[in-house]
C-alpha cells in the first residue's frame, strides 16, 4: 500500500473501532512462509475498517469533481460478498499450515502441547494436515454429490426395469457416510412428493398423450412403409440406367 493508502486504512480502522488497537495491513509475498493466511486473516479481522477505507477513498474522489479519469484505482478492487467468502475458505484451508508450521519450529502450548520440533514429531503433523485436506475435500464432494443425487436421478435409477433400488444399495454400501437406511426413507419421501405434486392428477393427460403418441407412431410406420416401397421399385432401374 502507498502511504495515502495505509494512512487511510488507519482512519478507517480509528472511525470503525475506536478502542481497538490501529494494526498495519499485511501483505503477502512468495518469500514469506504463511504470507497468504496471514494476509486473510488480516483482512477478515479488518474488514469492516476496509469497507470504511474504500468509503472514505470515494467520498474523497467525488469531493474532487469525481472525474472519472481521476477514478482511483482501487475503488476497481472492491471485493463482492462471494470474494470474502472465498477469502475466508482460504483462511481457513491455511490456518493448520500455520499451526503446523509453529508446532514444528518448537513453539508449544503451555499446559497443551509441548513441542520441540524434533524430526520425531514430523509424522504426525503431516497425518494431521492431510486429515485436515481430505475433510475439506470431503466436504465440498458431499455438497455437489448431494446436488447430483437429485430426485430426479434416483427417479430414473429406481424406474428403470434392470436396475431399481438395488443398484443405488449396491453403490452407497461402499460409501461409510450412506451405510444407513435414512437416505432410502428421505428419496422415498421426496419421489412421493413430486409425484403428489406434479405427475398424480396428470392422467387424463398422460391417457391424451398416449394417443398422440399412438397415432404418430401409426404415420411414422405409414411414412416408412412408403419410402421402403418407393426404394424396391426405383433401385432395379436406377442400376439398369447405370448400366
Amino acid at each position: 500500500m502507498s502511504s495515502q493508502l495505509l494512512e487511510d486504512f488507519y482512519e478507517a480502522q480509528r472511525q470503525t473501532a475506536p478502542t481497538e488497537p490501529v494494526l498495519a495491513w499485511i501483505q503477502n509475498a512468495c518469500t514469506r512462509w504463511q504470507s497468504d493466511e496471514a494476509m486473510a486473516s488480516r483482512a477478515l479481522l479488518k474488514r469492516s475498517a476496509l469497507n470504511r477505507m474504500l468509503s472514505i477513498i470515494e467520498e474523497r474522489w467525488i469531493s474532487q469533481g469525481g472525474k472519472e479519469q481521476d477514478r482511483p484505482a482501487i475503488l476497481k478492487e472492491t471485493l463482492s460478498l462471494e470474494e470474502w467468502k472465498v477469502i475466508a475458505a482460504v483462511q481457513k484451508i491455511l490456518r493448520p499450515f500455520k499451526v503446523a508450521s509453529k508446532q514444528l519450529q518448537g513453539e508449544g502450548i503451555a499446559g497443551k502441547r509441548s513441542t520441540s520440533g524434533g524430526f520425531d514429531e514430523y509424522f504426525q503433523v503431516v497425518e494431521m494436515l492431510l486429515d485436515h485436506l481430505e475433510l475439506a475435500v470431503q466436504g465440498k464432494l458431499n455438497c455437489y454429490y448431494g446436488k447430483l443425487t437429485s430426485a430426479a436421478y434416483i427417479a430414473a435409477v429406481v424406474f428403470h426395469p434392470c436396475k431399481k433400488w438395488r443398484t443405488l444399495e449396491q453403490l452407497w454400501n461402499q460409501l461409510p457416510s450412506r451405510q444407513t437406511s435414512e437416505w432410502r426413507k428421505a428419496y422415498e419421501e421426496n419421489l412421493t412428493r413430486v409425484w403428489e405434486e406434479k405427475y398424480k392428477n396428470m392422467a387424463h393427460g398422460v391417457a391424451y398423450s398416449a394417443v398422440s403418441a399412438t397415432e404418430s407412431n401409426s404415420a411414422l410406420d405409414y411414412i416408412e412403409r412408403r419410402l421402403a416401397f418407393s426404394r424396391s421399385i426405383e433401385g432395379p432401374a436406377r442400376y439398369k440406367s447405370i448400366d
